[in-house]
Order: C-alpha cells, then structure tokens, then sequence
C-alpha cells in the first residue's frame, strides 16, 4: 500500500469511527473529502454506502454508492451483500436478478448464496418454475 492509499484508508477509518459515535455529518464530510481526493475509490463509496443505508436511511444515495463501489471493483462482496438486501427489502425484483447474475462471476460469493437469492426473486415475481430451478441449484 502507498503512502496516499494509507491517507485514504486513515481518511475512513476516522469516518468509521465518527460514525460509531453518532457524528455521522462528521463522517459523510470526511468520506465526501476523500471522493474529492480519489473518486475511484471503491472502499470509500462502500463506505458511504453504508452511512446512507443505516444512518441516514437513504436508500436512493445507498444504492447510488455501492453501485459505484462495484463498478470500481467488481469483486467487492460486501457490496454485493449490502445492494441485495436493498433491492429485497424493495421487491424490486428486476435489479435484483440483474445484480445476482452478474455477481455469478464474483468468485468471492457463495454462489448457494446468490442461487437462493435467485430464486426468491422469481418466487417474489410468481415465476415458481424458475424458482424451483435455482433452489435445485442450491442443493446441488
């Protein structure tokens, strides 16, 4: 890790930890600093994710930045895991599909995991023959 990566890494660590003391403006200003410093960056993305998700119940702002967590690395589980439990708590079951094939090739994710998720969807949408396909997925 370079000396700028351990910046950004400190950046969301104090992030972290002013948002576990309930400082969350402190935090979404820190982690918004450090997007104007390196807007690639997928950890911070995650991160703010996070914030928007749990403390400002944003969910729109929150599927926003894991989305773009993603897209900067593609292979982030913890994103992927964050971005289903939205798109289920919505029944917006057309993203969800879309979101859990294409983390079929995230060798990160348990794909028992993503085969189960699938098939609630399909369930969620009355396509039981599909569903049972992917639950027999999982038992195999």
């Amino acid at each position: 890790m370079n000396l700028y990566e351990e910046y950004i890494e400190s950046v969301i660590q104090l992030a972290k930890d002013a948002a576990y003391d309930d400082r969350f403006d402190e935090a979404k200003r820190l982690l918004e600093g450090a997007l104007y410093e390196e807007p690639g960056y997928a950890k911070v993305h995650a991160r703010l994710g996070d914030l928007y998700h749990y403390d400002y119940e944003n969910k729109e702002l929150a599927i926003r930045h894991y989305e773009l967590a993603i897209r900067f690395y593609p292979d982030y589980q913890e994103v992927y895991q964050e971005l289903v439990t939205i798109y289920q708590d919505q029944r917006n079951y057309v993203k969800l599909k879309r979101l859990l094939k294409k983390a079929l090739g995230v060798k990160a994710l348990d794909p028992v995991f993503l085969y189960e998720k699938l098939g609630m969807a399909e369930e969620g949408q009355g396509h039981y023959k599909e569903a049972i396909g992917w639950y027999r997925k999982c038992l195999q």
